[in-house]
């Protein structure tokens, strides 16, 4: 990967050299917090609530709390091979390039959730910094950047196990406006905890990955609707 992005220089073997010394110089660690969540303003006897705001709102809950069909419904539609491939997916890295070439404005990523994972981090960091958190988003980032990305989820896939990413993506990842994270979002879509996501709720939140905005049911119901569709049709148990 490191060679295609880097520039010819003198020689192939010196176009080689450079580009693994590139990628190595590459970061391959990655803060994974602390995540924003909600603050409370209690009274003084410190138990009754007064108030409570957030910029993100979100629950942090583990894996098991999370209904199963909500971990197949995001699996389905956003990474079907999750289990069975790396970090990175040269399947998927070849279709979207076939794709793109072929049909350039209908573009496909090739992230894998490993990936998308990542970004979600490099996102929450350069917020938490005060940073243009644009500037890591898909549409905007170059190949260097995805390269990058690419190394950061290797790493990651090296020291954690496939559940442990998939319960910190279930975490970190918008569902729309301001909630942040399955236990948020189900709580406020339909005012319960994640573990008891049907298969038509976690359908809906699974579809609002792509377009957290764009497919809210409280906002634009027949767009949720439509997108929760295509997710039932990938098969979600």
């Amino acid at each position: 990967m490191a060679v295609i992005v880097v520039p010819p220089v003198v020689g192939a073997g010196s176009v080689v050299n450079a580009s693994m010394s590139w990628f190595q110089d590459l970061p391959d660690e990655i803060s994974e917090g602390p995540l924003a969540r909600p603050s409370t303003i209690y009274a003084a006897d410190g138990k009754t609530e007064l108030a409570t705001f957030y910029e993100e709102n979100r629950t942090q809950v583990k894996l098991d709390q999370i209904s199963p069909h909500m971990r197949n419904a995001i699996i389905s539609v956003e990474d079907r091979d999750f289990y069975s491939h790396g970090a990175v997916s040269a399947v998927g890295i070849g279709r979207a390039f076939f794709n793109n070439a072929m049909n350039p404005g209908k573009r496909q990523g090739a992230s894998t959730l490993t990936q998308q994972y990542v970004n979600n981090l490099i996102v929450n960091a350069a917020e938490q910094n005060g940073e243009d958190a644009n500037a890591t988003l898909g549409g905007n980032k170059n190949y260097f950047a995805k390269i990058k990305e690419m190394k950061l989820a290797v790493s990651m896939e090296q020291n954690k196990s496939k559940d442990e990413i998939l319960e910190g993506y279930l975490n970190i990842v918008n569902m729309g406006g301001s909630n942040f994270g399955v236990e948020a979002a189900a709580q406020y879509y339909w005012g319960i905890p994640a573990k008891d996501l049907n298969v038509a709720q976690s359908a809906l939140l699974a579809g609002l990955v792509q377009s957290p905005n764009t497919y809210r049911p409280d906002e634009h119901p027949d767009n949720a609707v439509e997108r929760r569709n295509v997710v039932l049709s990938t098969r979600v148990r």
